[in-house]
């Protein structure tokens, strides 16, 4: 790690209430603080980069001139660049177990940030103790990997940092809607077992639904029944592997769970108009 960054890393253990300004180059920072009363950073004009903070323990205080919230463990905050921000450890709290990292998003990852705003600006997510878990091991391996010395360390850290915020974007009610999250369970239950023999008991299951009220849910969100939802799947998961593989088409068929090479093209043929096999040539064609 460069000689600043170490100077800003030291500064910023010491736990004084100062002014840090990140400096303009800087690509990724990481950090785990565990802090007692009276930790506090204020950035009157913000960073040049994102700041995430999750809440391991403890209880943390974030606040603008809009007003104030206080983080418990499984709360991620994001503050987004020029974002002016005081946070510290909350002021009835003992300590506050953090982990953090400043970090500029690569391509368009930008659109995986988009969270609920729980003050003007300031955007954080809450997750269950599981998701905790596993956001955590993201951290501390990004973490880890930021200061190791080895050759590609920075883009090791980043793809580690980049899975935590994937892991908290696909809970991210701001990117899943107001959809029921029964029907969503249903809709990933459907999506894990595409190789699977499954039926409408498995599927409601999954769901916490009754096989009814499932139905009615399901087609009310998504025109379909789960069971041509799950077609739907496996033929667009099919069509991916005859363009882009040489596997036949009975090995098709089975990876996408359908119950043998005739039925398959079967109902390919009533979905694409077409068989398999002349689907694949066409787009060979249109390839070369």
């Amino acid at each position: 790690m460069p000689d600043f960054l170490l100077i800003l890393y030291d500064l910023a253990m010491t736990g004084a209430s100062v002014e840090i300004v990140t400096p303009r180059h800087l690509t990724l920072l990481t950090g785990n603080f565990v802090e007692g009363r009276g930790y506090r950073t204020a950035r009157a004009h913000g960073s040049d980069d994102w700041l995430l903070l999750f809440t391991l323990g403890g209880h943390g205080r974030f606040r603008n001139t809009h007003g104030a919230f206080v983080s418990a463990r499984g709360d991620a905050v994001l503050l987004p660049p020029a974002l002016a921000h005081d946070y510290g450890t909350d002021d009835d709290a003992q300590r506050w177990v953090f982990l953090w990292a400043h970090f500029r998003p690569r391509g368009a990852f930008s659109a995986h940030l988009a969270w609920p705003e729980r003050l003007p600006g300031v955007r954080a997510l809450s997750v269950d103790d599981e998701l905790t878990t596993v956001v955590e091991g993201c951290l501390r391996r990004a973490h880890d990997l930021a200061t190791s010395g080895r050759a590609l360390r920075e883009e090791l850290a980043m793809n580690a940092l980049e899975e935590a915020l994937l892991r908290l974007d696909e809970v991210n009610p701001a990117r899943l809607g107001t959809g029921d999250p029964r029907v969503a369970r249903a809709v990933t239950f459907l999506r894990e077992h595409l190789r699977e023999r499954v039926t409408l008991d498995d599927v409601a299951g999954a769901a916490g639904l009754s096989v009814s009220r499932l139905s009615h849910l399901f087609r009310a969100a998504h025109g379909l029944t789960p069971m041509q939802f799950l077609e739907r799947e496996r033929l667009e998961r099919a069509k991916l592997l005859l363009r882009l593989t040489a596997r036949s088409v009975q090995d098709v068929a089975e990876d996408v769970g359908f119950e043998g090479a005739f039925y398959f093209a079967r109902r390919f043929r009533a979905h694409e108009k077409c068989s398999p096999s002349e689907y694949r040539r066409a787009r060979q064609r249109e390839s070369t």
